[in-house]
């Protein structure tokens, strides 16, 4: 009876296998199922070399935005009676935000490998503001052209690869994809008055270096790059 498990399951393994590379062969998987197939390999090797129960943690951070937005703006329909031509273009290039996040561990090695997933908000300002370039009005009666992120959460999720050092030490690859409404438009006497507002995704990633005080608390900082750059610097813990 064993021989003809083993027959059957060898004839079940080759004919998978062979399936498998004919869908390769053929063009037949869809980028979702190889997603798939990398999401579950993930997951039993995190299963596999995992030392404790899976925990979470809270952390808050610091960060120094470096953007590459630009808008040409035109007239502001009021102002186009008395202001001829177009109104110029901003950049937005600087912000500063406070992100907190919780991060699931999924591996956690006192001398070994660390991956984590994470997710939470962002609060950021950031904002370019000035002076219509076709206006010669004096300051304080002027219009103004501005680009800025709207005031909100930026919602953010992100996973942490890496290796810890006698459970004090750390330093590993930190991804995430941030969402930030992003707004162009006018300030007209002090109100703002939109033209366009749009959701964009800033990926990034970056090394980032951890210090552990005790086993469930910790400091790191970080830089990530990508569509949008920034630097950041925070603590962790666990309640």
């Amino acid at each position: 009876m064993g021989k003809r498990y083993y027959h059957y399951a060898n004839k079940m393994y080759s004919s998978v296998k062979l399936n498998f590379i004919q869908e390769i062969k053929q063009s037949k998987i869809e980028r979702r199922a190889v997603m798939r197939y990398l999401v579950v390999a993930l997951i039993i090797f995190g299963s596999s070399i995992y030392s404790a129960e899976a925990f979470g943690e809270f952390s808050c951070e610091a960060q120094y935005w470096n953007f590459d937005e630009s808008f040409d703006h035109d007239t502001h329909p009021d102002d186009k009676a008395f202001l001829v031509g177009r109104a110029g273009e901003t950049e937005l290039q600087n912000g500063y935000g406070l992100a907190f996040k919780y991060e699931f561990i999924i591996a956690d090695n006192e001398d070994g490998i660390y991956i984590s997933i994470n997710g939470g908000a962002l609060f950021i300002g950031a904002e370019e503001k000035r002076k219509n370039d076709n206006d010669p009005r004096p300051t304080g009666s002027h219009s103004e052209i501005y680009s800025r992120i709207a005031p909100g959460i930026g919602p953010i999720i992100g996973a942490n690869f890496g290796w810890k050092f006698r459970g004090k030490f750390y330093i590993g690859l930190s991804a995430d994809a941030t969402f930030l409404n992003v707004e162009h438009g006018w300030n007209r006497y002090g109100s703002y008055d939109s033209v366009e507002q749009e959701w964009k995704t800033f990926v990034t990633a970056g090394p980032e270096v951890k210090y552990y005080f005790t086993e469930n608390s910790s400091v790191f900082a970080g830089y990530n790059f990508g569509n949008a750059n920034y630097g950041k610097i925070g603590i962790m813990f666990d309640f």
